[in-house]
């Protein structure tokens, strides 16, 4: 009966020394992903109506933590090296832009644009800001757009939603 109770105790000593260490263990290393994509889609330029191809290159910079918080996952996109094609008139545009998102307890997918997958936590927090300049020669064309959202689901359920200037602030510079 003593023995049996001894090894209650030991076991149980080492079950808690086995959760103490569990909640003292540090964040996990970084996972990081550096990578240069193609890029090439089509859109429609917001000042002039015109369908516009773009091609050039995307440098990709991503990281995801976890910790006892949760999974925290941020990305990076800068274009490099983009031209913009006025399908319409033969325009050569050059174009720049970035695209940053963080999330809490959100994991991004590829390809670029596609929705993210929630880890199942609470809470869920993502911020996304975008800024984009297409410079074309006379301006025809020419667009800035900017955007900041921030969107949070709490662990009572209730979601907040942030937008700075969505869907966009679209500023045309110079004629159509």
């Amino acid at each position: 009966m003593k023995k049996t109770r001894i090894a209650k105790i030991a076991m149980l000593s080492v079950a808690m020394a086995a959760l103490i260490a569990l909640a003292a263990w540090p964040s996990a290393a970084a996972v990081t992903t550096n990578e240069i994509l193609p890029l090439s889609l089509n859109f429609t330029n917001s000042c002039n109506g015109d369908e516009m191809a773009t091609v050039g290159r995307i440098h990709l910079l991503a990281t995801s933590t976890i910790d006892a918080a949760g999974i925290h996952t941020d990305v990076h996109f800068n274009e490099l090296q983009a031209r913009d094609t006025d399908l319409t008139t033969g325009i050569e545009c050059t174009d720049t832009g970035n695209l940053h998102q963080s999330g809490l307890n959100f994991i991004f997918t590829l390809p670029i644009g596609t929705p993210g997958n929630p880890s199942g936590d609470l809470p869920i927090t993502l911020t996304v800001t975008l800024g984009e300049n297409v410079n074309c020669p006379s301006g025809a064309g020419s667009q800035n757009i900017s955007l900041l959202t921030h969107l949070t689901i709490n662990p009572d359920g209730t979601v907040t939603i942030f937008f700075d200037n969505s869907p966009g602030v679209v500023k045309c510079n110079g004629p159509g």
